[in-house]
């Protein structure tokens, strides 16, 4: 027997830990650099959780049966990285989290540590329903020195957020935002019959259904 199929990690918790976040937890950002030559400026926003909300969601699907284990990684990546050791009763797993220095000033110690839990907990399926989610431009304006999503994007990705969570079977028409690639029930059908993709599959979710 291997020592994840004498852990306690059962199928039933693993489908717990790939549920979706409500609507509430989920946050947009700005993933690339925008154009300022275009007269209506769009740029590609993406959605995610931060790692309070991720914690939270560990708390209250395992409390008191996670862990974690920081430390540098065992090769260079190129940027600030910390390696995050993540204990799920009594399965470990690990993944990177990197940041681009100096990108917030004195943040690069917090965003390692955020960014390597949130990479360390997707191992075990936890915001494996954000890939259900396809590519958003929204309308985007700048004050002084920094882009922001306009008030009615924000309005419109709430509404895009609750349409993608209910897997609505078409979305409304949007004026501030252009998306592509949406399909009924996204790239993973978190709440059906199946766990998903890797890592947490049919094949591993078999192997605990005993335990």
């Amino acid at each position: 027997m291997t020592p994840e199929a004498a852990s306690r990690l059962s199928a039933s918790t693993v489908k717990k830990l790939r549920q979706p976040f409500a609507a509430e937890h989920l946050r947009w950002k700005i993933q690339t650099r925008v154009n300022e030559a275009q007269a209506d400026a769009l740029a590609l926003v993406v959605v995610y959780v931060d790692a309070r909300s991720v914690a939270a969601h560990l708390d209250d699907v395992v409390p008191g049966q996670w862990q974690t284990e920081y430390r540098a990684p065992p090769v260079s990546v190129g940027l600030p990285a910390l390696e995050c050791r993540l204990t799920v009763c009594g399965v470990t797993r690990c993944d990177v989290g990197t940041v681009e220095p100096g990108r917030v000033a004195g943040g690069d110690t917090k965003d390692l540590y955020s960014d390597a839990l949130k990479r360390a907990a997707v191992q075990f399926g936890v915001g494996a329903f954000l890939y259900r989610f396809p590519q958003v431009q929204a309308r985007v304006e700048k004050s002084g020195q920094h882009w922001y999503i306009t008030r009615e994007a924000q309005a419109e990705l709430r509404v895009l957020t609750a349409a993608v969570l209910d897997s609505l079977p078409a979305l409304p028409r949007f004026q501030a935002l252009r998306v592509r690639g949406y399909a009924q029930g996204g790239i993973t059908e978190v709440a059906g019959g199946q766990d998903g993709p890797p890592p947490i599959g049919v094949e591993r979710g078999a192997r605990w259904k005993n335990c």
